[in-house]
């Protein structure tokens, strides 16, 4: 009898799936289209260009190894002001990133490929005006040069503009914030189409990944329109806003088990250059998230050594460690014994200095919350 279980097995499907390569480990796979929606002002675009900045700058993305390469950012939204982004990410990395910003409104929804040769044709004039604009520099170079001889200057110039065009590079990452200004409406129909044309310049270049920014319901509490975009996205994950902290939460993931909530902060960086006025300008810029988490969770649960931070944050971050030791006590240790509570205060003060929260300062006998 012919072996079915044999010639069905799903070996090869899932030595697939394990072979699976990353542009963000274990997070953004090569060659996949990954959806990111959020309330507005929730920082899903800040999200978005940290991810793209990184991979143009060849530097981890929160710990996670990335694949360099070229980013590009179609936005509908934003102008001038996500170059000035650009550049904050860059003061704060202390690196250059090769990310290419885009304002464009073109459909990508279209009938026809016209959506698709969009993308493709941007991303091949940008990186041809990028080769040509190397070039001149060089040319530039060559002329101003007053030590190089006439003749050897001459020849230097023939060499550059015989010298052969190096290859075009495929883009590592494509990000098209947003879906809104991007397609016509949030039909099914629509976001079939607006697929389509994604796909197709995976085709072309097999190892894009693609990042889609969204918005989410009036209600906040899920992606707008059609089902479609969770069924034929890879990653799908929602930006949910607390003050300062932006946590991604992870709704689908085609190539493993869905990853954990992903914290993100924000912080203002300068980019020193002033306005007319004299004003610095800058933007804000995502951080890891972690600390903050940490310290919301402290915060905002009925624990000692919650209770001690708190009390830390409402003097200026610093106190005498008696004078804490002493409001510990007054709040928190109702009934219990001294010695009982000084040891829960000390196993308190271990715990946040474990966790890099706060810094003691045995000469000055002093508790300070760590910035």
């Amino acid at each position: 009898m012919l072996d079915f279980a044999k010639q069905w097995a799903s070996t090869a499907a899932v030595d697939s799936l394990a072979k699976a390569e990353w542009t963000v480990d274990r997070l953004i796979a090569k060659g996949s289209i990954n959806w990111l929606y959020g309330a507005p002002g929730c920082f899903k675009s800040f999200a978005a260009l940290d991810i793209a900045c990184s991979i143009g700058a060849g530097k981890p993305w929160l710990g996670r190894d990335v694949t360099p390469g070229a980013a590009f950012l179609f936005a509908g939204e934003g102008g001038n002001d996500l170059h000035l982004r650009r550049m904050a990410w860059e003061k704060a990395n202390k690196t250059r990133t090769a990310v290419k910003i885009v304002s464009t409104v073109a459909p990508l929804d279209s009938d026809d490929t016209s959506g698709f040769k969009f993308l493709k044709n941007t991303i091949v004039s940008a990186f041809n005006d990028a080769i040509e604009a190397e070039r001149e520099e060089r040319r530039n170079k060559i002329g101003r040069d007053q030590t190089i001889p006439f003749q050897e200057k001459m020849k230097l110039f023939d060499d550059l503009e015989s010298e052969k065009k190096p290859p075009l590079p495929a883009p590592a990452l494509v990000i098209i914030d947003t879906f809104s200004t991007m397609a016509s409406d949030d039909t099914k129909e629509s976001v079939t189409r607006f697929f389509q044309s994604l796909r197709r310049l995976i085709k072309e270049y097999p190892d894009v990944a693609i990042l889609v920014v969204d918005h989410s319901t009036k209600s906040g509490d899920s992606f707008m329109g059609s089902h479609a975009k969770l069924g034929n996205s890879d990653w799908f994950v929602e930006a949910e806003r607390q003050g300062d902290l932006v946590t991604l939460k992870s709704e689908k993931h085609k190539f493993r088990n869905l990853p954990e909530p992903i914290p993100l902060a924000v912080r203002y960086q300068s980019v020193g250059v002033q306005d007319s006025k004299g004003r610095e300008l800058g933007s804000l810029v995502c951080t890891d998230g972690s600390r903050q988490r940490r310290i919301a969770a402290l915060v905002g649960g009925d624990t000692h050594s919650g209770h001690i931070y708190s009390q830390l944050l409402a003097n200026d971050g610093t106190m005498a460690r008696a004078a804490l030791l002493e409001a510990f006590i007054s709040s928190r240790c109702d009934g219990l014994k001294p010695d009982s509570a000084k040891r829960a205060f000390r196993r308190a003060l271990a715990e946040l200095e474990d966790s890099e929260l706060i810094q003691i300062d045995d000469e000055a006998d002093t508790v300070a919350a760590t910035t």
